[in-house]
């Protein structure tokens, strides 16, 4: 009878491990795309000539983006629990015109790093969340009746949900969106050198990306 067990039991182990092992433990890297939606809403206060001079708007820029992501994961029987770092170009502008003034503010890149706890509902696929923190470099110009430029990168905190799976035990594909809402930005204006007013700047995104992933 002990005998006959064995085997039985070797085999249920062996089912066992198999299921939860492994494409999703250790560490992975990969490569990104998709796009990406900014939103900021805009309130000018003026100073010196412009002084008591106040204005809000809002606007948006959009575009593709694409990088790098890396990281390290465990699963512990279906739940996973990952860190991650990632690093992103941009082709995201927006030119608007008003009163002999075009502003164009463009997103040039940004990298971050975040947690992602999951879950394996089934073998070889990961349905994750994520929080971390993010950082975006921005760049504004003016052009006509005020010239001159600016950058700032504001940092914030990113959320989001995604699901991957692993075709192989070394090859993954992922489905992933990102909420990202920033801290504040003010920018100052100058004319001919002087202050005329001081933008705060409330950014906030939404990205969406395609990743494959080589999994170590």
């Amino acid at each position: 009878m002990i005998k006959s067990l064995i085997p039985a039991v070797l085999l249920g182990a062996s089912i066992f491990s198999s299921a939860y092992a492994a494409p999703f433990n250790g560490w992975y890297a990969g490569v990104q795309g998709g796009y990406e939606d900014y939103h900021a809403s805009d309130k000018f206060t003026g100073a010196g000539i412009l002084s008591g001079l106040s204005a809000s708007t809002s606007g948006s820029l959009s575009g593709a983006v694409g990088g790098i992501y890396g990281g390290y994961g465990r699963t512990f029987e279906r739940f996973y629990l990952g860190i991650e770092a990632q690093g992103d170009l941009a082709d995201t502008s927006e030119s608007t015109s008003s009163s002999g003034i075009t502003s164009e503010v463009k997103h040039t890149y940004s990298y971050g790093l975040s947690v992602r706890p999951g879950f394996e509902p089934i073998d070889n696929l990961l349905i994750y969340t994520r929080l971390g923190w993010i950082a975006s470099h921005f760049e504004q110009s003016y052009s006509g009746l005020l010239t001159g430029s600016t950058s700032a990168t504001p940092s914030g905190i990113d959320t989001g949900l995604g699901v991957e799976y692993a075709f192989t035990p070394n090859l993954s594909a992922r489905l992933d969106w990102t909420y990202a809402n920033y801290q504040d930005v003010n920018i100052t204006t100058t004319l001919n050198g002087a202050n005329i007013g001081t933008d705060k700047i409330s950014p906030d995104s939404n990205t969406f990306r395609i990743g494959i992933a080589y999994n170590f």
